[in-house]
């Protein structure tokens, strides 16, 4: 992108010099339009982890942009600098355009399939990114002298760069649910809320699991329930990984029959499992209700659901 950036800044000064510099500006325009169509395929492999079908649908539209481009000085297919120096798009510089929008689309699609495993806000932050490529590259494709593009991909990768350096902060390595930071930072907030609730979530005998399969079996495990809790959950609230192998959920939702309803889905999910992997540990479950009004605090109420957790764990083992 520097590259990119560097070489547009020296067509624009080099666009009101004489004919001398005419060689100069012709490999400045080359390196440019060579280079921006690599940055999307680029940042898709950020994206999305599956590169070689990636490589397949982007590299042969990019290959015949290359080809073009490099013919230009000679062809003026792309673009063309006039004796005197003057830029001028040439009557292919649609493939360029075409070839842009091919991958920028991709890239788009790489996003979206990335934002997909996050919650909303941070799915809305996703997409927002995506709207600044759109809009700045569309600028500079509707009015050629409003350089727009790289600025704004330049944008793009320092704020998708403080993203990824937040979700590091946040998230759980092992199973990509909220951490225990993220989850207290919640906690504390919610308790200025008005309502919230709190579903606790310990999963059964799970040291018997690393003890007899060992921990990459229990690592399976942890992986798999936090996916089950965040899918059945998603909807009303977030999924924390609060200690080894227990699960929080914070919610805005204080609707018992929905609360319910998600845990009876995590519940049914699990069961589903078991069928499949007969080792996967059965979930205890137990949520509270808090009330701002009321003088029980939000700390208090955790302790009632981690309670009746533990409730739920000794009806099953009696």
């Amino acid at each position: 992108t520097i590259i990119v950036i560097i070489s547009e800044i020296i067509t624009i000064i080099l666009n009101s010099f004489d004919w001398q510099f005419r060689i100069y500006h012709i490999i400045a325009n080359v390196i440019g339009f060579t280079f921006s169509t690599f940055i999307p395929l680029t940042l898709s492999f950020v994206f999305k982890e599956n590169q070689k079908l990636l490589i397949k649908i982007m590299i042969f539209p990019i290959a015949v942009n290359c080809i073009l481009v490099l013919l230009s000085p000679w062809t003026g297919s792309i673009f063309y600098i006039t004796a005197d120096n003057q830029y001028i798009r040439g009557p292919l510089f649609f493939i360029y355009i075409l070839t842009y929008i091919w991958v920028s689309v991709i890239l788009l699609k790489a996003i979206y399939s990335n934002a997909s495993k996050y919650h909303t806000i941070r799915k809305f932050f996703l997409y927002t990114l995506s709207g600044v490529l759109i809009i700045g590259t569309s600028i500079q494709v509707i009015f050629p002298y409003i350089y727009a593009t790289w600025k704004c991909i330049t944008l793009v990768l320092i704020m998708y760069y403080i993203f990824i350096c937040e979700l590091r902060f946040k998230y759980d390595a092992l199973t990509g649910v909220l951490n225990r930071s993220a989850f207290s930072k919640e906690l504390h907030r919610l308790s200025k809320k008005k309502n919230a609730s709190v579903i606790v979530f310990d999963i059964d005998k799970f040291k018997e699991i690393n003890d007899t399969y060992g921990h990459k079996k229990g690592d399976q495990c942890l992986q798999t329930i936090a996916q089950i809790i965040s899918e059945e959950f998603g909807t009303i609230g977030e999924c924390y990984r609060i200690g080894g192998d227990e699960f929080c959920v914070l919610s805005n939702c204080i609707d018992e029959n929905r609360i319910q309803s998600c845990t009876a889905s995590v519940q049914a999910r699990i069961v589903k499992e078991r069928t499949i992997d007969s080792t996967l540990p059965a979930v205890s479950i137990g949520f509270g209700i808090y009330h701002k009004k009321t003088s029980i605090s939000i700390e208090a109420v955790f302790d009632v659901a981690d309670k009746n957790q533990y409730e739920d764990k000794k009806n099953k083992s009696e």
